[in-house]
């Protein structure tokens, strides 16, 4: 309830700072003013735009700040579904699955390849690694693909970059026959995030 009445009150002063403000209000304003002690009204004419209001013994101060809509945060995302490709996986040599071009920021970058050994062979079991990669921060996950078997391989990157610039979604086969995985498709997704804390 007091919530709902300070809103309505604060609207009240939205009206009163229309004939106060020499220039549009922006994000850093803090406003200041006075509430009757008893009836928690804002006091017309006691609202000063960045500094301080003048407060009678019976009266209480009050601040809050201009604050706009927070704009959404872009996500950036690439999704490719393919039907039986062979990969000519050169052993040890990484191969490029896909790619985000990405603007100046903090970024949590989550990706998943869909791979699948077709090998009929039971010794084909080659070891497939997939990595998010900028610069010289690389941050991979491994696994083992059995002949016939398919996988979704996760992987995750966060990171900041200083600059605009591309992380790219690369995958590296070793052991087994080169072209024997088939790609089917990836998804790969960057979401924007404040900072990045490592503890």
């Amino acid at each position: 309830m007091m919530a709902m009445k300070w809103k309505s009150r604060l609207a009240a002063a939205g009206m009163v700072l229309g004939g106060l403000a020499a220039g549009e209000a922006v994000a850093g304003d803090v406003f200041r003013g006075c509430s009757d002690n008893k009836t928690q009204a804002l006091r017309a004419g006691s609202v000063q735009v960045n500094s301080a209001a003048a407060c009678g013994a019976k009266e209480t101060a009050r601040t809050w700040h201009e604050s706009g809509a927070a704009a959404p945060a872009t996500v950036y995302s690439q999704h490719r579904t393919s039907l039986d490709i062979n990969l000519p996986f050169a052993h040890g040599l990484p191969y490029q699955v896909g790619a985000l071009n990405l603007p100046a920021g903090s970024y949590m970058v989550m990706a998943t390849v869909n791979l699948q050994n077709f090998s009929g062979q039971p010794d084909d079991r080659p070891r497939m690694t997939c990595a998010l990669e900028h610069g010289g921060e690389v941050s991979g996950n491994s696994t083992t693909l059995d002949p016939g078997v398919g996988l979704n391989i996760p992987v995750l990157w966060e990171g900041t970059l200083a600059s605009a610039g591309t992380v790219t979604l690369v995958c590296t086969q070793s052991g087994g026959p080169a072209q024997i995985v088939n790609l089917f498709g990836h998804r790969l997704t960057a979401t924007p995030v404040g900072a990045i804390e490592r503890q």
